[in-house]
């Protein structure tokens, strides 16, 4: 809402004479004082020379007097994006986005809030480990929703989702033929009232240096061999686990995908469990261990959604299922089939 009629008010104008003043009709005041009409770029200079306030006091948004966060950021200061969830407009702390992600819509220093202009309405926020999900950012964009993709684990995805905190979360903790799934899993962290959306299958494996590919698996799963791990929660951990069996679990943990490529790149690691695309975008090699469905879930109130049902056309749309089967280690095989999360 804009703040012409608190300003009309404070110059003790009536309404017919803030529309003489300004040179616009009375019904047109009334309704750009409702939030009915956006003015024209003139009759925004003209109230504004009438009530003696710059535009951006009239009709920018003010910044709330206390931000109400999805969740309490890590750390100030800090970038956010503005987004609508059930129950109001929050800010989501940007902390660790992909790179893909639209600019922020401002910058909390702990003291003050530097606003801008953001279109929370068009917002959703996906928190997932998907290193293709650019793609969807892209797609997203060209029919006005934007898309703030988070790098998380599928554990901590999830945990954002049941918090309310982020609209989907992105999951691969799975095997292709294991007969929990994905829709188990989710269901027993986050119980009944959600829904699953596939995305595709993507093979997961252990990246190292090319010239270990060799020796396969046997090799790179001996005590001697330098792993960086994943955390518990992580898709990649139940993949890592598979490998290395019973065996303690490496000390030196990445974060994602794309830290478990940096440490065998930087020869702090031989060896780390991502997907096929990220090795071999880093120029690693690879060696595959299984085929992961990837799915994004969602709460069940969100299907009504505009943003959702754009995600949905957009994974279900032939053209960005045939340019992320383009990419190494992707099949779009089911993609866009939804079924329900089990929770028995």
């Amino acid at each position: 809402m804009n703040r012409v009629r608190q300003n009309r008010q404070q110059k003790g104008f009536s309404q017919a004479e803030l529309a003489r003043r300004a040179r616009i009709s009375r019904s047109g005041l009334a309704a750009i004082e409702r939030g009915e009409l956006v003015p024209s770029v003139h009759a925004a200079l003209a109230l504004s020379r009438a009530l003696g306030a710059s535009v951006e006091e009239l009709f920018l948004p003010l910044p709330p007097e206390a931000p109400v966060w999805a969740w309490t950021p890590a750390r100030l200061p800090c970038g956010f994006w503005r987004a609508e969830f059930p129950g109001g407009e929050r800010l989501v702390p940007a902390q660790g986005e992909h790179p893909a992600s639209p600019a922020w819509d401002g910058w909390f220093d702990g003291g003050l809030l530097h606003f801008q202009a953001g279109p929370p309405q068009q917002t959703l926020v996906l928190a997932c480990c998907d290193p293709a999900a650019g793609l969807l950012v892209a797609h997203l964009a060209q029919v006005g929703v934007r898309l703030v993709v988070l790098q998380r684990s599928s554990g901590e995805a999830l945990e954002l989702l049941a918090a309310g905190a982020v609209h989907v979360a992105g999951l691969h903790l799975a095997g292709e033929h294991d007969s929990r799934g994905n829709s188990h899993l989710a269901g027993q962290r986050l119980g009944a009232g959600f829904r699953l959306l596939r995305v595709a299958l993507w093979e997961e494996g252990v990246a190292c240096q090319p010239a270990a590919v060799e020796g396969g698996l046997t090799r790179l799963s001996r005590p001697e061999v330098r792993w960086v791990g994943r955390k518990p929660g992580a898709g990649a951990r139940a993949c890592q686990d598979l490998v290395l069996g019973a065996g303690p679990a490496p000390e030196n943990l990445a974060s994602d995908h794309s830290g478990v490529v940096a440490a065998i790149r930087q020869g702090w690691a031989q060896a780390g469990v991502c997907p096929r695309y990220v090795a071999e975008a880093a120029g690693l090699g690879f060696l595959s261990v299984r085929r992961e469905p990837f799915d994004l879930c969602h709460s069940q109130d969100l299907e009504q959604d505009p943003r959702l049902q754009a995600l949905s056309d957009a994974v279900r749309c032939r053209a960005f299922q045939q340019r992320l089967g383009c990419l190494p280690g992707y099949r779009v095989d089911g993609a866009g089939e939804a079924e329900a999360v089990v929770t028995r």
